[in-house]
């Protein structure tokens, strides 16, 4: 069973990092018909009413009435990760910035580890290894470098 889960979770990670790069293209000439801010206005209104929908689905019955603290924090958060995408955005490449800012979950793990005192498996360890070595890949030195200006 965990064999399973491991191949399912593999899969899952393939095609985010998939769909995270044709994003990232469609996003490039979404800006250049409509531009930046519309195309971001999309990008977060589109993207969280997903996410919404997947948790209304999956797990909304499951909030207690009493526990909206941790939610509040998560808001917290966001609002400053959103804060920082965007100066993020006004000071670099769009492609930079998307790829480091969906990178985030990479670090689930560690947090875990660090917080929780859970270890991470190997499974994860090299799913993060993997992750890290396919950015810098995209963000490398060399002739096919990112144009960062």
């Amino acid at each position: 069973m965990n064999r399973i889960n491991n191949f399912i979770s593999l899969w899952f990670m393939t095609v985010s990092a998939a769909l995270i790069a044709f994003g990232s293209f469609a996003r490039k000439y979404l800006i250049q018909m409509d531009g930046i801010y519309l195309t971001m206005l999309v990008s977060f209104v589109g993207g969280g009413i997903l996410m919404w929908w997947v948790v209304s689905i999956s797990s909304f019955s499951r909030v207690a009435p009493f526990a909206w603290r941790s939610i509040f924090i998560r808001v917290v958060f966001s609002l400053f990760a959103q804060l920082f995408f965007f100066i993020s955005l006004s000071n670099g490449s769009l492609l930079i910035t998307i790829l480091l800012f969906n990178t985030s979950p990479l670090f689930i793990p560690v947090i875990r580890f660090l917080f929780y005192k859970q270890s991470v498996s190997y499974f994860n360890f090299a799913c993060i290894i993997i992750s890290f070595l396919g950015i810098y890949l995209i963000l490398g030195v060399g002739e096919g470098n990112v144009n960062t200006c």
